[in-house]
């Protein structure tokens, strides 16, 4: 699937999917488009051409077709650039629940990190046609060869939750292993599961436990290693439940607290550093080369 879809602009949606079935049985075709445009929720619009249909849609038609070909790996290269920010979510969102139905692995091509840490399972980074670290997601976002390439405004990591409630002042509330957490409201239901963003550069850490703040967000976890970087900061992974977070800070406030691994710890998190992506079940492994 390309960044730039390579659609027929004289052919219907299901057209363009039908175009490259050659090796399926003419009888067969429309059946085969009309399941795959139901696969990628455009199930209804089929009949519409390339200037009928929007940024999204027209990535899910060239999603579609790229489907139609029956593939063995599924590349994406950056399919969701050019489109605004909520139709990107949704898209992502579609994507790990589409992954779900396929028996195929998936490599996703991106400069976005935040996209490759919210879709992928694992991640190559590659700096002029070279690897410079490969592994899980979680592992190379921790990796400092790795966040070099990267940029130390992107350090993140991601964390598991669970929609509890919607409140009333227009918050969700989401229940990690350590601690409620509140962001804007979701569109999302009491118990549903979703994955956290959060960038290392605004979580702030203590050793006692935070009280009398204006940031509702703290977790509470165990430090589990404490990397030097090239300057005057250092990179503090912190255990919470089965998941990791990032926090980067000064290496006079790390030795300040004492931080050494195993030593509990609470993250105060800004309400800015923290990002939200659904979850759905993952069964197959994705790569994503930011």
């Amino acid at each position: 699937m390309l960044q730039d879809f390579a659609l027929f602009p004289h052919m219907t949606a299901a057209g363009d999917v039908i175009a490259v079935m050659g090796d399926l049985p003419a009888r067969e075709r429309a059946a085969e488009a009309e399941r795959l445009l139901q696969l990628v929720h455009l199930g209804d619009l089929g009949h519409r051409r390339p200037a009928d249909l929007s940024g999204g849609q027209k990535r899910r038609v060239a999603l579609a077709r790229a489907l139609a070909r029956r593939p063995e790996v599924l590349l994406l290269v950056e399919p969701f650039s050019a489109v605004d920010r909520a139709t990107r979510e949704r898209l992502h969102e579609e994507l790990i629940g589409l992954r779900a139905q396929l028996s195929i692995p998936v490599v996703l091509v991106t400069h976005d990190i935040g996209e490759a840490q919210v879709l992928a399972d694992r991640m190559v980074v590659i700096e002029r046609g070279k690897i410079v670290a490969a592994g899980c997601t979680a592992a190379v976002m921790s990796d400092p060869v790795a966040l070099r390439q990267l940029g130390l405004c992107e350090i993140a990591a991601m964390l598991s939750a669970r929609v509890a409630a919607q409140e009333a002042d227009g918050t969700a509330r989401l229940e990690t292993a350590g601690g409620p957490i509140w962001l804007p409201r979701l569109d999302a239901a009491p118990g549903q599961r979703h994955r956290v963003r959060i960038l290392a550069h605004g979580a702030i850490l203590s050793r006692a436990q935070p009280e009398e703040l204006s940031a509702q967000n703290i977790l509470t976890g165990r430090v589990v290693t404490v990397t030097p970087g090239e300057g005057p900061g250092v990179l503090v992974r912190v255990a919470v439940g089965e998941d990791e977070i990032m926090a980067r800070i000064t290496c006079r406030a790390c030795e300040m607290l004492a931080l050494k691994p195993g030593e509990p710890v609470h993250a105060i998190l800004k309400t800015m550093s923290v990002a939200h992506g659904h979850v759905a079940q993952q069964t197959d492994t994705g790569i994503a080369s930011p």
